[in-house]
């Protein structure tokens, strides 16, 4: 929503030089908790061979003002279940099960439809890019991390009863120079709190993503989120694009190359929102995220090498990073495809919360 907006006056600054200029703007009340910014836009004057007046040709936003997480919805009675292959939880218009073989979140089911169709899982690779399999040869490289997923052994699923309304699942994982715990915390209402923490040997190579993947039913036909939009970007190819909120069919969230790859993510992710017939899954973290959503399997997305090759899986694959390296591309042929060293991200210590509500 829009609350002040004005046009400066022209300004003639050479090439080279610069200005400094007063934004005469309002000072501005945040009772609400949300954010607010200031979107500056500098547009031609004159008509030029290459464009009209008032064509932009530079574009800006600032973060004048922080938003304020909200507050967990108050909780409802929690009832829990054990027994040697799950632990199920049930609450008011919900229930959950953590499979205890591999710790995973494997059902979670609102108003008796299941929303999970493939568990919540660890997710430490991506469907390499042109950059990363010619140059780059993350598959060389980075092997570590696309074979962890596999490698990992689950030590312990242990649960603990916090209150009448709230129960936490502590499951730990390892693998040679990895160690993995993931936290849930369960709440009556159906909130789920999910992090991770991982520390693994900073001697092994950096990591093409680090975050969480699982499969949604397709009947949330409808995604909207609040980050960086409405095109896909990454962190090395995010300048573009523009903090808001976007709203687009769950089913078009990709983005087709010629050669299927890695595709479709938004950084500096506040919220995503999947909304369907039978209610909203709202998603958020404990700091911005990034998230992309495909019609297929990860590895058919790899796998494949003509879009005709992908097969559409039935649901949809929705992918939570806390962090993904950036496309690279100083050159496609050789190291330097890979991205800079600042977009990368090192093996070492991390620890990342995202929560699923469902909403009605």
């Amino acid at each position: 929503m829009i609350v002040q907006q004005g046009v400066l006056d022209s300004m003639d600054v050479s090439a080279g030089q610069s200005r400094e200029i007063k934004i005469p703007f309002q000072p501005l009340e945040n009772k609400s908790g949300k954010e607010q910014w200031l979107r500056l836009s500098v547009h031609e004057t004159h008509d030029k061979l290459w464009c009209r007046a008032g064509f932009e040709i530079a574009k800006q936003q600032f973060l004048l003002n922080e938003g304020h997480p909200v507050s967990a919805r108050p909780g409802r009675s929690l009832s829990i279940k054990e027994d040697k292959t799950s632990i199920q939880l049930n609450g008011s218009g919900f229930a959950a099960v953590i499979d205890r073989s591999t710790g995973e979140l494997s059902s979670y089911k609102v108003g008796g439809e299941e929303w999970i169709k493939s568990p919540l899982r660890p997710a430490f690779w991506r469907p390499q890019t042109d950059n990363d399999a010619k140059g780059g040869k993350t598959q060389k490289l980075m092997k570590y991390w696309k074979e962890l997923g596999g490698k990992l052994t689950t030590d312990s699923v242990r649960m603990e009863r916090v209150s009448e309304t709230t129960a936490k699942v502590v499951v730990k994982k390892r693998a040679e120079k990895t160690d993995l715990v993931i936290t849930y915390i369960f709440n009556g209402n159906g909130e789920v709190s999910v992090t991770m923490d991982l520390d693994s040997d900073p001697t092994l190579p950096p990591m093409p993503r680090l975050g969480f993947s699982m499969g949604v039913s397709d009947e949330f036909v409808t995604t909207h989120y609040f980050g960086k939009g409405p095109w896909e970007n990454y962190i090395d190819r995010c300048a573009g694009a523009e903090v808001g909120l976007y709203e687009k069919p769950t089913a078009d969230m990709y983005f087709e190359y010629a050669m299927p790859q890695e595709n479709g993510n938004h950084t500096a992710t506040r919220w995503v929102d999947l909304a369907g017939a039978s209610g909203t899954l709202h998603i958020e973290g404990d700091q911005t995220f990034g998230f992309s959503i495909w019609p297929w399997s990860p590895e058919n997305l790899e796998s494949a090498k003509h879009p005709f090759d992908l097969v559409e899986q039935g649901f949809y694959t929705v992918n939570i990073d806390h962090k993904q390296m950036g496309v690279g591309g100083t050159d496609s042929w050789s190291a330097k495809a890979l991205p800079l060293e600042h977009y990368r991200i090192p093996s070492g210590k991390y620890n990342y919360t995202v929560r699923l509500t469902p909403l009605h």
